[in-house]
C-alpha cells in the first residue's frame, strides 16, 4: 500500500482518538488548521473528515464547520427488549411520531406468510419515525392484521405497540424471530430519517409471536447507521473437538 496515497486512513483513525475526548457539538479545529497539524493538504483533511462523517462522528455544516456528534444510541439485539424500553433506559429520551396509520390494506404476499393470514384477510400498516434526544434513530413500519384494530394512532406515542396490541386480544407477545441486512434506503425510509435516497441503513425484519407461537405482528425496521449502532450478548455453542 502506497503510505503517502492513504495517509488521509492514518489522519482518521488519529482524529477518532481525539474525537473520543471531546463533549458532544464541540467545534473542532479548520481543515486549514487540521491541515497545517497533520502538514498534508486540505484534500487529504477533507478525505479524513468524510470518513468520520460517514461514520456518524462529526456533521459537517457549510458555514459551521465540523461539529462532534453525541454518542451513537444502542439497539442491543439481546437480551432483546423493546424499542422503548432499549433506548429509556439509555438515558435517552425518546419520541415516537405516528406517520401514518393505514386501516384494511391488502397485504403483500410476504406479509401474508409472515402472519400467517388467510387469502382475504386485511392488514393496519402503522409507520413510525424514532427519535433519541431529537436525532432521527430508526423508521419504523407495524403491520398486524385488521381483525385486531382499530387503535388508537396517538396511544402510540405514548406507549409501546406491543403492550397495545396485548390489551386489544388479552394475549402477551412471547418471542420474536427477524433478520438484519445492510440496505440501500428507499425514496420514503430516506424521506423519513432526513437522508439522501440510495444512503446504507441497517434494515431489520421481525415477525412477533405469541405464546402458542402464532404471529401476531411485522415490525420492519430502518436505522440510521450514523446514530445507532448494535450490540449482541450470547453464548457460544461449540461441539467438543473429536479425538
Amino acid at each position: 500500500m502506497d503510505a503517502a496515497r492513504f495517509q488521509y486512513l492514518r489522519i482518521a483513525d488519529a482524529l477518532r482518538a481525539r474525537i473520543e475526548g471531546l463533549p458532544p457539538n464541540c467545534l473542532m479545529p479548520t481543515e486549514h488548521q487540521l491541515a497545517k497539524d497533520f502538514r498534508v493538504s486540505r484534500l487529504t483533511i477533507r478525505q479524513a473528515l468524510h470518513l468520520l462523517e460517514g461514520a456518524g462522528l462529526v456533521s459537517r455544516r457549510r458555514g459551521r464547520g465540523t461539529i462532534v456528534n453525541p454518542p451513537k444510541v444502542v439497539r442491543h439485539w439481546s437480551p432483546i427488549a423493546t424499542f422503548e424500553e432499549d433506548i429509556q433506559r439509555q438515558g435517552v429520551h425518546l419520541e415516537t411520531r405516528v406517520l401514518e396509520y393505514k386501516r384494511e390494506a391488502p397485504p403483500t404476499p410476504s406479509l401474508r406468510h409472515r402472519l400467517a393470514l388467510t387469502d382475504d384477510a386485511l392488514v393496519d400498516v402503522l409507520t413510525l419515525l424514532r427519535l433519541g434526544d431529537g436525532r432521527a434513530l430508526c423508521y419504523d413500519r407495524r403491520t398486524f392484521a385488521s381483525v385486531i384494530g382499530p387503535i388508537d394512532p396517538l396511544s402510540v406515542e405514548q406507549k409501546p405497540v406491543l403492550e397495545i396490541l396485548w390489551k386489544r386480544t388479552g394475549r402477551p407477545t412471547r418471542a420474536v424471530s427477524w433478520e438484519a441486512e445492510i440496505v440501500p434506503s428507499s425514496a420514503e425510509v430516506a424521506g423519513a430519517l432526513g437522508i439522501k435516497p440510495g444512503m446504507l441503513v441497517v434494515q431489520t425484519l421481525g415477525t412477533a409471536h405469541l405464546e402458542d407461537g402464532s404471529p401476531i405482528e411485522c415490525v420492519d425496521s430502518y436505522y440510521r447507521v450514523d446514530h445507532v449502532k448494535f450490540q449482541f450478548e450470547g453464548r457460544y455453542v461449540v461441539d467438543a473437538p473429536s479425538s
